[in-house]
C-alpha cells in the first residue's frame, strides 16, 4: 500500500514540474493519468485545474474546480480551495 502512494505521488509532482516548466500537455496528461489511478485526489485535481485554466480550457478547469471545492469543503485554510472559489466567481 504505501508504494501504491509513493508512485501516485511521484506522478502529482511530475504533473506540477511539467506545469512550472510549461509544457501545459504533458502536465494534463500525468494529472489525468493520476485521477484515473486515484479518482478525486485533491493535487491531481488542482493540478489539472491549472494546466486546464493555462491551456484556455475555461470548462475543463471549472468542472476540476467545483470537484477540488467540494472535496475541500469546510477547509477554508487551504489555498487551493480559495484559488478554486475565486475561479468559479
Amino acid at each position: 500500500m504505501f508504494k501504491s502512494g509513493f508512485i501516485y505521488s511521484q506522478r502529482i509532482a511530475y504533473g506540477e514540474i511539467l506545469l512550472e516548466l510549461d509544457l501545459l500537455e504533458d502536465a494534463i496528461a500525468k494529472f489525468e493519468t493520476s485521477l484515473i489511478r486515484m479518482p478525486n485526489r485533491p493535487r491531481s485535481l488542482l493540478g489539472l485545474a491549472r494546466a486546464y485554466e493555462r491551456t484556455g480550457n475555461a470548462e475543463g478547469a471549472a468542472t476540476q474546480y467545483r470537484k477540488l471545492s467540494e472535496i475541500w469543503d469546510g477547509r477554508e485554510s487551504l489555498t487551493g480551495l480559495q484559488e478554486a472559489r475565486q475561479y468559479l466567481q
